[in-house]
């Protein structure tokens, strides 16, 4: 039962570690695109 428990874990870890990396990429690229949006507005002025 030991085992399985590990298996658990692990498969909980590498679907937190992949979850996260995930919303930290939607983040940058939300965050990218909104800058890019102000810039472009910048040089619109």
């Amino acid at each position: 039962m030991q085992v399985v428990i590990l298996v658990l874990v692990v498969i909980a870890a590498l679907f937190a570690v992949v979850s996260g990396v995930w919303v930290a990429l939607a983040l940058i690229t939300a965050i990218s695109e909104h800058n890019a949006e102000q810039m472009s507005s910048d040089k619109d002025i």
